[in-house]
């Protein structure tokens, strides 16, 4: 299965490069609609990277032998790392 999703991502991440520069010299970048668009599906991406890095941790949480043994200090900071390291992507976020 991780072969099938490797292909499917190396067929489509080209194609969709391809589309998007495309379109580039055709849209008008500055029109509500466009920067509507923008804004949505920035939002749709930034909460599945969310979703994808909480899943992640709370598989290592749950599944990860080391993790497990640890006491509840040990997860906080575990979880305190976490936001930081979001907080700091929200930093660099600003600025691009």
């Amino acid at each position: 299965m991780h072969v099938v999703f490797a292909l499917f991502f190396a067929l489509t991440a080209p194609l969709g490069i391809a589309i998007g520069v495309g379109l580039q010299g055709v849209l008008n970048t500055n029109s509500p609609e466009y920067l509507m668009t923008l804004g949505i599906v920035n939002s749709i991406a930034a909460g599945m990277l969310i979703y994808v890095a909480f899943e992640h941790m709370n598989a290592f949480r749950t599944k990860g032998e080391w993790l497990r043994k640890q006491g509840i200090a040990t997860h906080l900071v575990c979880f305190g790392g976490f936001i930081v390291a979001g907080a700091a992507l929200l930093v660099v976020a600003k600025w691009a």
